[in-house]
């Protein structure tokens, strides 16, 4: 086998991705990712609140949410890398092991 073949035997990005939803963890990452959307979603409409206040204590109040909630949803959409990681170096020793 050459590197080339070694190379396209590689699975590509979105199917990494798609590799987390599955197996054993799959729930765990099935809850981060709808977590992290709607701590996206409520971080947006507390966005929207801060930016559309007059006075100065409500855009605090509305400001700082969004900026936690915003935060918060990308950190958690980070969170979702090193399984992915995980996943590929798993399907590298599974192919490793198969090749020996």
């Amino acid at each position: 086998m050459t590197m080339i073949d070694r190379v396209r035997d590689e699975p590509g990005y979105f199917e990494l991705a798609r590799s987390i939803f599955t197996g054993k963890l799959g729930w765990v990452s099935w809850t981060i990712y709808i977590t992290q959307i709607v701590l996206f979603i409520a971080g947006v409409y507390a966005a929207w609140q801060f930016f559309g206040a007059t006075e100065v204590l409500p855009a605090i109040k509305w400001g700082f949410s969004a900026s936690v909630l915003l935060l918060y949803a990308l950190i958690m959409k980070t969170a979702l890398g090193p399984m992915m990681l995980t996943n590929r170096i798993l399907k590298v020793l599974e192919r490793s092991e198969r090749a020996d």
